[in-house]
C-alpha cells in the first residue's frame, strides 16, 4: 500500500507594468518580484503604487518540480485628490454670481491619500489524478 502526501509551496512573482503617474519611468519597470513564498493560497499586496498596472504569476511547486501560472494583471484605483479646484466667485449684480473653478495642476493632481491594496486569492484545482 502507498500513501500519497501532496505538499504544495507557492511563489507568487509581481512585475509593475505601467505606472502613468510616475514623473520618471520606475527603475523597477517590467521587472519580476517574488513577493510571497509559502503554502497559503491567498496574499494581501499592499504598499502598491496608485493607478498603476500590475501582472501578476504564481509558481506551484510540490516534491517532483513547479509549474506557473497564467499571468493576471490589475490596475490599482487613482484615488482621491489630495487638493481640489482652485475656485473663484464674482458678483455679477443683486441677484447673481458667477462661479468658476479650474482642475488641479499636474503635479497637485497626482498626490493621493487613499490607500492601494491588491488581495490575491489562490485558488488552485488538482488535475493530476
Amino acid at each position: 500500500m502507498f500513501l500519497l502526501v501532496f505538499c504544495f509551496r507557492y511563489e507568487l512573482l509581481r512585475c509593475k507594468i505601467q505606472q502613468p503617474l510616475a514623473s520618471n519611468p520606475p527603475e523597477d519597470l517590467n521587472m519580476w518580484h517574488n513577493i510571497y513564498s509559502g503554502t497559503q493560497r491567498f496574499y494581501e499586496d499592499k504598499g502598491l503604487s496608485r493607478f498603476t498596472t500590475y501582472a501578476y504569476k504564481v509558481f506551484v511547486h510540490n516534491s517532483v518540480g513547479f509549474t506557473p501560472s497564467q499571468e493576471a494583471t490589475v490596475k490599482t484605483l487613482a484615488g482621491r485628490p489630495e487638493r481640489g479646484a482652485n475656485v473663484t466667485v464674482t458678483v455679477l449684480n443683486h441677484t447673481a454670481i458667477d462661479v468658476r473653478w479650474v482642475k488641479p495642476s499636474k503635479s497637485a493632481s497626482c498626490f493621493f491619500i487613499s490607500p492601494s491594496c491588491v488581495c490575491i486569492k489562490m485558488n488552485f484545482k488538482r488535475t493530476d489524478f
